[in-house]
């Protein structure tokens, strides 16, 4: 009996000691998701000035996660410090964990996600890459002829839109397919966003969105109700955060105290510890708030923002990489393009709740450029990150 109970002891403790690791994994892959989710939307905005942005970073890090399963050398070196792991075992114990907790949960049910990769005819895929790269990370490997770029190009194209709701179009171009041993990172994220009833959006109005000297009148709702808001000074920014429908995900919108202020805001934003310190700020105030009335649909090159960033070193360019077991021309594998699309799609109240509060603290109207993030709240995961980053402006339309 003594035996058992020292055997039993010694489990538990092992268990918790790996839960542990983990969690001090996941903190450590975060901060590079924080950093670099900061440093894409920062680049993005520069080169798309007047444009909706998005950064949605989790397709990125599953490619590097999984050309890091099948890497050697210096190439393990360069993937590894951009997810900020030590090891493939923290690649294989992460992903799937946060796969399932993000996108598996039937609790969860709001988000879905979709992720291919795609391969020349003449550059099939390791079956063993094949298997890992669905089980670890939910994805799926698939291939076309890249001889014939315009076919190629629709047959993908054709495939995101079937995979999705049929509101994802033409994400890859024929200029991106060239033939060789490139492969092709497609993914989207589709959401629809319902606000919990703490916060209840009444009426339709006008929202005069000034960008620099430029004012464009725009369709907006407004609404009263309970938010989490804070003043950011140190920001030169406001931030409010309305809970979404079962408290699971939560959507922080990041408001420049000057119209042309949004660049400075996400410099700042690049630190691998702002976004959670703006999160820990807010406090619940009786807030009226006008927003956008639109939904928010957006593709980005992912790929493209990491080579502007110098992250990657040497994933983009053929022979760039030391790999193995990832397809029949594995000594020229290489990153040809991370496309991704997010469709996030808002559901307001009818506006017959009344409002929970008497009198208000804060008066806000969202009539500049500024940031919208998705994030999941603590019943959800106890460390919080941006899953989807937008920058909004409107000024170039």
């Amino acid at each position: 009996m003594f035996r058992i109970l020292t055997l039993c002891c010694v489990l538990t403790l092992m268990l918790v000691e790996a839960n542990r690791d983990l969690l001090v994994a996941k903190k450590r892959l975060d901060a590079a998701n924080n950093r670099i989710t900061g440093e894409f939307l920062y680049q993005g905005a520069k080169r798309n000035p007047g444009e909706i942005y998005t950064s949605a970073l989790y397709p990125i890090l599953v490619a590097a996660g999984q050309l890091a399963l099948f890497c050697k050398e210096t190439t393990c070196d360069h993937l590894l410090k951009f997810l900020n792991l030590k090891d493939k075992a923290e690649i294989l114990a992460l992903f799937p964990t946060i796969r399932r907790i993000f996108f598996d949960e039937p609790l969860i049910g709001l988000p879905s996600l979709n992720l291919n990769v795609y391969a020349d005819e003449d550059n099939k895929f390791c079956k063993a890459f094949t298997q890992s790269y669905y089980k670890t990370f939910g994805g799926k490997t698939r291939l076309v002829d890249y001889s014939d770029p315009v076919g190629a190009a629709k047959e993908i194209n054709n495939e995101v839109k079937e995979e999705g709701s049929g509101r994802f179009k033409s994400l890859i171009s024929s200029k991106m397919i060239k033939e060789g041993a490139g492969l092709n990172f497609v993914s989207t994220y589709e959401q629809t966003i319902i606000y919990d009833d703490k916060f209840i959006f009444k009426k339709n109005v006008t929202i005069k969105f000034k960008s620099g000297r430029k004012v464009t009148n725009v369709p907006g709702i407004a609404g009263e109700g309970i938010v989490k808001y804070a003043d950011l000074k140190d920001f030169d920014a406001k931030s409010y955060e309305l809970v979404g429908e079962r408290g699971l995900c939560s959507y922080l919108i990041l408001v420049p105290n000057k119209p042309d202020g949004l660049l400075g805001l996400l410099d700042k934003l690049r630190s691998p510890t702002a976004f959670g310190e703006i999160l820990e700020r807010g406090e619940e105030v009786c807030a009226k708030i006008s927003i956008l009335y639109r939904d928010l649909i957006a593709k980005v090159d992912l790929g493209k923002s990491a080579r502007e960033s110098n992250y990657l070193e040497g994933a983009f360019q053929e022979g760039g990489l030391q790999l193995r077991g990832v397809s029949q021309n594995c000594n020229n594998t290489y990153i040809s393009s991370v496309l991704h699309e997010v469709s996030l799609k808002s559901r307001f109240s009818n506006g017959y709740k009344a409002s929970k509060c008497s009198k208000f603290d804060v008066e806000l109207v969202t009539n500049r450029p500024h940031l919208y993030f998705v994030t999941y709240t603590k019943k959800v995961s106890p460390i919080r990150t941006p899953v989807v980053g937008v920058v909004v402006d409107l000024t170039s339309n």
